[in-house]
């Protein structure tokens, strides 16, 4: 196998979902029906249940087959298109050594299981050395409470066809255990060695559910993102940001206790809704603080972040 996507579907459309989310009162998507591998997965079909379309039959529902040489080494880059679920992948007997995350390659970490939140991308090393057979490849969705049938593929050495694959789920780190996540999240450094300039700019993000008006939103520093009617990339090329109204991010206030909501800290859950902008000029060197917080029901989840068309250097990993 050269490529390995995963990812979560949920089965109602995207713009239902989205409307859902619009309205009021809010209408969460919850967790999503099926995990696929490679665009294929399962889901129990029956007449209780909204499936328009249930056809083991049909080839292209089939379970996904990677044919390997035994012996062999292969470089499998693995991607997540999942729109919520964080998901971990494994290959049943086999472990897979990281050697690039996202677009730099890293020091070479041995593991068993392998971490992937929304957007993610690594390459791995596989050795294929085990006794010719038919192996499990599987992924399952972690870090929330979920009832979601974890994805299957196969891994058949050439020469095995006919043989028959293990049943049994792989072992997993438990769907709550953030500290295998983070572990494997700070095993990640960088293949060479790498000086990292001082920065000129400070930038505090806090993350935070809030309300507008009965709204419920999410915001940045208690802004809310607006869409621009252009893209603000075009807007910048032709010289015509000040054209549009646009929100300075500000600085959090501090103190701000991180382990407890607005409310139990007397802050209004009331936040503005704009087109939030961090001003920065061309070679700037930007440290940016990302803070989690909890939600307004007090619930604490994870989320990725993710900075089109750059590269970031993760510096440190905090707590709280």
């Amino acid at each position: 196998p050269d490529v390995v996507s995963v990812n979560d579907w949920y089965h109602e459309s995207y713009i239902n979902q989205r409307v859902g989310l619009q309205q009021t009162p809010f209408r969460w998507v919850g967790n999503p029906q099926s995990l696929l591998i490679n665009g294929r997965g399962k889901f129990p079909c029956d007449a209780a249940l909204p499936c328009k379309r249930c056809n083991e039959s049909n080839p292209n529902c089939a379970t996904p087959v990677f044919e390997v040489q035994a012996g062999r080494t292969y470089r499998i880059r693995v991607f997540s298109a999942a729109q919520l679920a964080y998901l971990t992948l494994g290959i049943e007997g086999h472990a897979m050594t990281i050697v690039q995350a996202e677009a730099g390659y890293v020091k070479p970490v041995d593991v068993d299981y392998l971490d992937l939140n929304s957007g993610m991308s690594y390459s791995v090393l596989v050795t294929f050395d085990q006794p010719p057979g038919t192996y499990r490849m599987e992924t399952k969705m972690r870090l929330r409470n979920n009832e979601v049938p974890n994805a299957v593929a196969y891994v058949r050495y050439v020469g095995s066809e006919g043989s028959e694959p293990s049943t049994d789920p792989l072992g997993f780190p438990d769907i709550d255990d953030v500290e295998f996540s983070l572990a494997q999240a700070r095993s990640i450094l960088s293949l060479d060695a790498v000086t990292v300039p001082p920065f000129t700019l400070e930038t505090i993000l806090v993350g935070t559910q809030n309300l507008f008006g009965d709204k419920l939103l999410w915001s940045v520093n208690n802004v809310s993102y607006k869409m621009a009617h252009t893209p603000l990339n075009l807007l910048a090329a032709f010289g015509l940001l000040d054209e549009i109204d646009t929100v300075a991010v500000p600085r959090p206030e501090n103190p701000y206790d991180y382990n407890a909501t607005l409310a139990d800290q007397g802050l209004s859950r009331q936040c503005e809704v704009g087109t939030n902008v961090i001003e920065v000029a061309t070679g700037d060197v930007v440290q940016i603080v990302l803070q989690n917080t909890l939600a307004l029901n007090g619930a604490a989840e994870q989320h990725p972040w993710h900075l089109h068309g750059h590269d970031f250097w993760v510096l440190g990993y905090g707590e709280g």
